[in-house]
């Protein structure tokens, strides 16, 4: 049977823990989606870790910056697919 981090609840345990650890050392406004799309979209988009050890290395080395930085590129990224049109009314 092949490995899938995405079922195994431990790797949801572990990005519980790590929210937790983040929001207590670093930034109180981390949320466990942020990490789960960090991991989905950044980290695992290319390749999945093919084992519960190599996800948990993954997730035990996330920092609060690497977060930051993947926040505000998606935001950027989001902003670029708006139109000047859609913010007429709030410049009025």
């Amino acid at each position: 049977m092949v490995y899938s981090v995405y079922r195994d609840s431990r790797v949801k345990l572990l990005i519980y823990l790590k929210v937790s650890q983040l929001n207590r050392e670093a930034m109180s406004s981390i949320k466990y989606n942020h990490i789960a799309d960090y991991l989905k979209i950044y980290k695992w988009s290319k390749s999945q870790p093919f084992s519960f050890h190599e996800a948990t290395n993954d997730i035990v080395t996330i920092t609060a910056e690497e977060i930051v930085a993947f926040l505000a590129r998606r935001s950027a990224n989001r902003a670029d697919h708006f139109h000047e049109d859609s913010f007429k009314d709030m410049f009025k």
